[in-house]
């Protein structure tokens, strides 16, 4: 009947018997999962009711282990009712299942309990008697305690004054069933599931689910063999199981919903009803594949079309075409797309190759400005330094031949020292400004940066007390440099001479200028901190140009920091300036750290006074 209906009529025939089976299908998994869900909550709830009824009964085995223990000492055979009562007193607390321990001489007379004296009637003594007549421990049946209507169970365990001698009385510990309810409150069960504990008559001592309504009734009443679950006393169908206690004549039940099973196989159900949709889904765009399949293609190309009119070149992933001419149609548009992509790659390679050139001419010129004004300070220092040094050695003539007179004070004698390292630091200050010209160090040699900057502080102690500058300096462990001590020193020097100055237009009464040193990974860092205005921010980049300075006529001649920049750069390190959160200025520079490669060797400061044999 079918061959004789048009495509689109047999596609949607095909698909209608398919969904036929399918729900046929589906039905029958769902019944057959929830049987087999059934059989799973009846193993697990057999499984619960073991576990509790052996936990019940490592409880009990304790309370038995206790009372044979306390059966067995001296007060309790000796029936002495004050030895007896502190023995209790201090047991009980060790068990939170007991309500009480009492004992009974053998003609039913209570002797001792833990109490000062007995709470509420003392319950009937049956179970004494059983007790002594078997000669054994026994378990009484449950009873409600007059006093506080908490349901209760004794443990009857005969004393004997010696092992072969009859009884002479009754020890009975009172279990407080109540608190097996607290034992099960915390055992994971699924919604609406109960735990009942019943005694040999069936009446129930502990239930999970409104224990204040049903402890007391009768239990839970055996399932019909026609039926795999019982209708509970609230009603509700579960699927029970139950397991004995061996030390108690008490059983313990467990019951799970049946609802339980419908719960657990919904998800199985809901995924079914998912995949039947699915595939009556599948089956109807079956039949719509082969009339949208052109449109779909023809859909594809357009979006290419207008991704490349945006000027988006990155390519769209290629689509499954109906027919051969689309398919050449879009290899086209593929191959079109790859070649604007490759231009445009090409244009930009060349326009950064452009970019990086001109910014490597503005380098250049810039080094060539620097270097020029470089050569022009260095000619102008070179002439001042030829001039001064002459000066210079005669002083130090001077106060070589003063040191040597005989009869002079040491007050004089300290004073000409003094001159003579004065002029000694010159001179080699005199000796940087003209290495300044042609950018020529002295020796790289291994020293402490600590060392220099400790130096420089203490050459300007004299000031510092005077313009009343308070200096501190932080250091952290060992600061090993690769340099010439005097260069380095003069960066110091300059550094900390511009913050001393700073300091004196500094908005606070208290000046103040903070050094630390430090190793950060392969560099070692000195800051010199200010409390000063700081610089403008239309003058840091200039702050490194040689002759500018900030300072008024007579403070400074701009080449402190230029000199600087030179020495620190030459022995591959870098010098900067950045603004203090107080509005501040810190002054920094940075140097290679110190490696064992370097092959230096260790040489002492030359900043140091010298002694008149160094002379």
């Amino acid at each position: 009947m079918l061959s004789r209906q048009p495509l689109r009529r047999q596609v949607l025939g095909t698909a209608g018997l398919v969904l036929l089976v399918m729900v046929a299908a589906v039905l029958w998994s769902a019944r057959q999962t929830r049987l087999e869900r059934r059989s799973e909550i009846s193993a697990q709830a057999a499984s619960l009711a073991a576990t509790m009824a052996a936990s019940l009964d490592q409880y009990v085995a304790a309370i038995s282990g206790l009372a044979s223990t306390l059966s067995q000492h001296d007060q309790v055979r000796a029936l002495s009712a004050e030895g007896s009562h502190t023995l209790f007193a201090s047991a009980l607390p060790q068990q939170p299942l007991l309500l009480n321990i009492a004992l009974f001489s053998r003609d039913a007379v209570l002797v001792a309990t833990a109490f000062s004296s007995t709470p509420g009637t003392i319950p009937p003594l049956d179970f004494a008697q059983e007790a002594l007549r078997q000669d054994k421990p026994v378990l009484s049946d449950v009873f409600d305690t007059p006093s506080r209507g908490i349901p209760a169970a004794v443990l009857a365990v005969p004393v004997h004054r010696e092992p072969a001698d009859p009884p002479v009385g009754v020890l009975g510990l009172r279990l407080d069933l109540k608190h097996l309810q607290e034992l099960f409150s915390g055992i994971p069960l699924p919604a609406g599931s109960v735990v009942t504990v019943t005694d040999r008559n069936g009446r129930i001592l502990v239930r999970s689910l409104d224990p204040e309504k049903y402890v007391g009734m009768s239990g839970v009443a055996a399932a019909p063999s026609t039926q795999p679950y019982v209708r509970d006393l609230d009603g509700i169908d579960r699927l029970t199981a139950d397991a004995m206690l061996r030390r108690a004549p008490w059983r313990v039940s467990v019951g799970i919903p049946l609802s339980e099973a419908t719960l657990r196989v919904a998800a199985l159900w809901t995924r079914n009803v998912i995949l039947l949709l699915a595939v009556t889904m599948a089956a109807l765009l079956a039949s719509l594949w082969v009339a949208v399949g052109t449109t779909r293609g023809l859909e594809h190309l357009r979006a290419a079309a207008q991704q490349i009119t945006a000027g988006d070149f990155t390519g769209t992933a290629t689509s499954p075409m109906p027919n051969l001419e689309l398919r050449q149609v879009q290899e086209a548009f593929t191959t079109m797309l790859a070649k604007l992509r490759d231009a445009r790659d090409a244009n930009e390679r060349q326009m950064a190759e452009e970019r990086r050139l001109n910014e490597m001419l503005r380098s250049m010129q810039r080094q060539v400005v620097r270097q020029e004004r470089q050569a022009a300070v260095g000619m102008l220092l070179s002439g001042v330094a030829h001039e001064v040094n002459n000066p210079l050695q005669a002083i130090l003539g001077s106060t070589e031949l003063l040191s040597r007179q005989q009869g002079l004070s040491d007050a004089a004698r300290d004073e000409v020292e003094f001159m003579q390292a004065q002029a000694i630091r010159a001179r080699r200050i005199i000796q940087s400004l003209s290495r300044f010209s042609d950018n020529q160090l002295g020796p790289a040699v291994r020293l402490d940066l600590r060392e220099v900057v400790n130096e420089v502080v203490s050459l300007k102690a004299h000031d510092f007390e005077r313009e009343h500058v308070r200096v501190s300096v932080a250091t952290s462990g060992e600061c090993p440099v690769a340099a010439d001590f005097t260069e380095i020193a003069r960066v110091v020097f300059n550094l900390v001479t511009n913050a001393e100055q700073a300091t004196r237009g500094a908005g606070t009464s208290t000046r103040s200028i903070d050094i630390t040193v430090s190793v950060h990974g392969g560099r070692v860092r000195c800051e010199v901190h200010d409390n000063g205005p700081g610089v403008p921010a239309s003058d840091e980049p200039k702050l490194f140009q040689p002759f500018f300075t900030t300072r008024s006529v007579g403070d400074g001649t701009g080449l402190g920091l230029s000199v600087s920049y030179g020495i620190v750069q030459s022995y591959g390190g870098t010098i900067g300036y950045a603004r203090n959160a107080g509005g501040g200025a810190t002054f920094y520079f940075e140097l290679p750290l110190y490696t064992a490669d370097q092959h230096v060797q260790d040489r002492a400061p030359v900043l140091q006074p010298p002694r008149r044999s160094d002379v």
